[in-house]
């Protein structure tokens, strides 16, 4: 554990001191990397009722996938930006504001960097990992594969990935 506390404090200092892009192990126990978690866990359940499909169309969300699978109480198009509709905790960040999903597609390369805009944006790409330290895409020849990146609690850049 004091091995990682240092990493982390040699990577923040070399980022000039204010955390911005610090990662943030996928074992914190973060709200956003809990809620990220689930999310996956969802995703894997509409897999297994549609055929090995990912919920994700173009850049929005297949609607009404956050409704059936994550949050009874959305609306039929949460998940996508602008939607407002939660009234549960499930789909809402650490500050109480509703997530949404942006799909970047396929990820055709290793080392995509990836910088969600805002705390409430679950960046996602298909035939994707997760980077070592979360801080990009690592492409995966299977079109099933994703990954999903979001900021953290800390403004730091977290990912979680199905492999």
């Amino acid at each position: 554990m004091s091995s990682l506390l240092l990493f982390l404090f040699i990577h923040i200092l070399s980022l000039g001191g204010n955390g911005s892009s610090a990662v943030v192990p996928v074992d914190s126990g973060s709200k956003t990397i809990t809620d990220l978690r689930i999310y996956m866990s969802a995703i894997t359940d509409y897999q297994s009722n549609n055929n090995g499909k990912l919920p994700f169309q173009s850049e929005t969300l297949t609607v009404p996938f956050v409704k059936r699978y994550i949050d009874p109480t959305c609306g039929d198009n949460a998940g996508n930006k602008g939607d407002t509709s939660c009234t549960d905790d499930t789909f809402k960040n650490f500050n109480g504001d509703q997530y949404y999903f942006t799909n970047k597609g396929s990820n055709s390369q290793s080392g995509t960097v990836v910088e969600p805009a805002n705390t409430q944006e679950i960046v996602v790409y298909t035939n994707a990992a997760c980077s070592a330290d979360s801080t990009f895409a690592e492409y995966s020849s299977s079109k099933t594969d994703y990954a999903l990146f979001a900021q953290a609690e800390d403004h730091s850049i977290v990912c979680v990935d199905n492999q």
